[in-house]
């Protein structure tokens, strides 16, 4: 299983990457992953079976969505706090994972890279979402999974950037000492 899911997430990158470069539609690279994937391992399939998959593949993946036992209380404490999502998912999947979570009424504001014509890391993207909220990059926290896509685009920029890994062993780190707490 290890061996797949390495293989899927790199094949993945590749196919996201183009997609969000504007030379795949999003369907489109689902399919084309789903194709790499199986010659990967030896099984070549045609369009019509890949496209099949990759439903069968997006149906698991939705029934799956549910929000970390820690951002309902991370929300609510932001709740007096403008909080938007900015994303390069498609932005009907992603208000449906939201609702599905219940977590769609805590934003108040939506960026996805179909609507802004660019997606991250570029700085643009970053930008008019500040200049939308009204907001400096002083004022502004991006939380994300992402050191490359993320948080490094957001830092560039001036906004402080806070990396979620859900993958590494439970640490916690800080840019500095006066964050540590006492």
């Amino acid at each position: 299983f290890a061996a797949f899911a390495s293989t899927w997430r790199k094949i993945s990158e590749t196919f996201i990457e183009q997609y969000l470069k504007g030379l795949l539609g999003f369907e489109e690279q689902r399919t084309m992953r789903i194709m790499e994937v199986f010659s990967t391992f030896g099984r070549k399939l045609e369009v019509g079976p890949a496209k099949s998959i990759a439903a069968q593949y997006l149906q698991a993946y939705e029934s799956s969505w549910q929000a970390y036992d820690d951002v309902r209380p991370c929300l609510a404490s932001c709740r007096h706090s403008v909080i938007g999502v900015l994303s390069n998912g498609q932005g009907n999947q992603q208000r449906r994972k939201l609702e599905k979570t219940g977590l769609l009424s805590s934003f108040r504001h939506f960026f996805f890279v179909v609507d802004l014509g660019a997606a991250k890391p570029d700085p643009d993207i970053f930008k008019r979402a500040l200049l939308t909220l009204d907001c400096s990059p002083k004022e502004a926290v991006y939380v994300g999974d992402n050191l490359k896509i993320d948080i490094e685009p957001a830092c560039g920029l001036g906004i402080y950037g806070v990396y979620i890994d859900r993958t590494a062993p439970k640490i916690h780190r800080q840019n500095h000492m006066a964050s540590i707490p006492s």
